[in-house]
C-alpha cells in the first residue's frame, strides 16, 4: 500500500446526491476488494469487502461506529454491482483523531488480507477497537523513552530480532529480551549521562547478560521524528506480523501522545555519536533494601562508569 488511506480519503468528493446512504468511495491500492469512503456529511469509512460465514454484532463505541454485512451498490464506469461490506465509520470532529483513524485502518488492513473469513474479521476488529481506545488514554512513558527505543531498532541492522525482542506491554521492566540477552535503553536530553533506574533493572537475571544502553540527544527540528522512525523501521522489515507489532506497541505506550509521533524530533546524528552500551554489573546500585520496600529507583551518572566498546549488533553475540 503506496499511498496513505488519509492521502486517499483526500480525493474523494463529497457525494453528489446529499444522502445518509449514499457515499463516494475508492479501492484502496494492493487491496481492491476495499476501500475508503466519504458520506455526504463528510465523515471517513473504512469498507471491508468480506463474505460472513456467521452473524456479527454492530458496535457504537466513542466517535466510532462498526456495522457488518452491509449490502451496497457500487456505481462504476462498467456499471452497477453490489457487494456485502463490513464499516468502521468515523464521526468525530477532532482532525488528529480522524487523521489516527486512517493510520489504525492502515494496521489492521495487513491483517485482513484481499479476502478475509469472519475470524480474520473479528479480529482485525478487536485489534482496531484495542489501538483506537489507547489513544484517548494518559501515555504510559514519554515521546523521548520511546523515541530512544525506536532509533535502537531503526539503527539496528538486525532489526527484526529487535522487534521480537521487544516489550509488548508498555510497563514491562525490560524493553528488550533476546534468547540470553537483556536490554534497556535510557536517554536523555541534557548534557549529562544521568538517568533514573529501578533497583530491578540493575539486578543481574539469571543466564542473562544484561546491558544498558544510554543515548544523549536534544530537541531539534531538523532530526527525526517517531514517524519517521517508524516509517523507516517499515521500510526495513518486510514481515506484516513484526511492522503491527511496534505500531501497535507504539500507539498503546504513547496514548493520546500518539497525536504527537509526527511533531516531535530529537537529533538522530548526536544520538549515534553518544551512544553508549553499559553492563548492569558495573553500575552501582542501592543494596541491603528492607523486603517491605519495594520500587525503589534512584539517579546514576554514567558518565563515572566505563562502557563496554560493543554496537546495538554485537551486542547480542557478546
Amino acid at each position: 500500500m503506496k499511498q496513505g488511506l488519509e492521502s486517499l480519503f483526500n480525493t474523494l468528493n463529497l457525494p453528489k446526491v446529499d444522502n445518509e446512504g449514499t457515499i463516494e468511495a475508492k479501492a484502496i491500492q494492493g487491496y481492491k476488494q476495499h476501500r475508503i469512503a466519504v458520506d455526504s456529511k463528510g465523515f471517513p469509512l473504512f469498507l471491508i469487502n468480506v463474505h460472513m460465514s456467521r452473524d456479527v454484532i454492530d458496535e457504537s463505541l466513542y466517535n466510532i461506529q462498526i456495522q457488518h454485512n452491509k449490502s451496497c451498490e457500487i456505481e462504476t464506469e462498467n456499471g452497477n454491482r453490489k457487494y456485502s461490506f463490513s464499516i468502521i465509520k468515523y464521526t468525530g470532529e477532532d482532525a488528529e483523531l480522524r487523521s489516527y483513524f486512517f493510520k489504525i485502518c492502515e494496521i489492521i488492513l495487513p491483517l485482513l488480507g484481499d479476502n478475509p473469513s469472519t475470524t480474520t474479521l473479528i479480529n482485525a476488529i478487536n485489534k482496531f477497537k484495542e489501538l483506537f481506545k489507547s489513544l484517548t488514554e494518559p501515555p504510559k512513558t514519554t515521546l523521548q523513552g520511546l523515541w530512544a527505543e525506536l532509533f535502537i531498532i531503526s539503527r539496528s541492522k538486525r532489526p527484526k530480532e529487535y522487534i521480537n525482542a521487544w516489550h509488548v506491554f508498555p510497563d514491562e521492566t525490560i524493553d528488550f529480551t533476546f534468547q540470553n540477552v537483556r536490554i534497556d535503553v535510557k536517554s536523555s536530553t541534557k548534557s549529562n549521562r544521568t538517568h533514573r533506574f529501578n533497583v530491578k533493572q540493575l539486578i543481574p537475571a539469571p543466564n542473562f547478560k544484561s546491558f544498558i544502553i544510554s543515548i544523549i540527544t536534544e530537541v531539534n527540528s531538523q532530526g527525526i521524528s517517531i514517524s519517521d522512525l517508524l516509517q523507516d523501521i517499515e521500510c526495513k522489515v518486510d514481515s506484516i506480523d513484526l511492522i503491527t507489532k511496534v505500531k501497535s506497541v507504539t500507539y498503546k505506550t504513547l496514548g493520546e501522545s500518539s497525536k504527537k509521533i509526527s511533531d516531535y524530533f530529537l537529533d538522530d546524528v548526536i544520538a549515534s555519536q553518544t551512544l553508549r552500551v553499559y553492563n548492569i554489573t558495573d553500575i552501582p546500585i542501592v543494596e541491603k533494601i528492607h523486603d517491605n520496600i519495594f520500587d525503589v529507583s534512584f539517579r546514576t551518572d554514567l558518565n563515572l562508569v566505563n562502557h563496554l566498546d560493543e554496537t546495538v549488533d554485537s551486542i547480542l553475540n557478546f
